[in-house]
């Protein structure tokens, strides 16, 4: 609920703008963990488990599976190199929202920022998911559409846990 109390709404969107920083922390910290084990609760890693079961269950054959590494080290660079620059903005809207002295406008710009790049990674998400079925043969795109959402949603029930 959205109030016309200038100092309600700037709490509220104070309090939006600290929830997207810290998912993004999050998701940075579950995407690109540092170098350890290498598992997550003796789980195979995301692009591991993707590849076998588009090998296992779609059937993908040498050639898909090498497109498909291909597509997911270029996704791989370009998020991480994404996750890097939104830390870097995120110091400078923190800069901005002091510089600004914490005034409705500022922090309504900066929460619609915060918004636009959390849009920004959904999509740039969904469009790899787009581009992972459009490697798919004809004969393979009904299994894909039927069982991916089960993969896909294991990896977001292991992150839950």
């Amino acid at each position: 609920m959205i109030t016309n109390n200038p100092n309600q709404r700037k709490v509220f969107l104070i309090a939006i703008t600290i929830l997207l920083a810290v998912n993004m922390v999050l998701l940075s910290f579950l995407l690109y963990k540092k170098e350890g084990n290498g598992k997550v609760h003796n789980r195979p890693d995301r692009k591991t488990m993707i590849s076998n079961f588009l090998k296992n269950d779609i059937g993908f054959d040498q050639n898909q599976l090498l497109q498909y590494d291909t597509a997911s080290n270029l996704y791989r660079s370009k998020m991480k190199s994404w996750f890097e620059s939104l830390g870097a903005n995120k110091n400078n809207q923190l800069k901005k929202l002091v510089e600004g002295n914490f005034n409705d406008s500022i922090v309504e710009k900066l929460g619609e920022e915060s918004a636009e790049n959390h849009q920004t990674m959904e999509v740039n998400k969904l469009t790899h998911i787009k581009n992972i079925r459009a490697l798919c043969k004809p004969n393979q795109l009904a299994a894909f559409d039927s069982l991916f959402t089960k993969v896909f949603g294991k990896r977001e029930e292991g992150v839950k846990k």
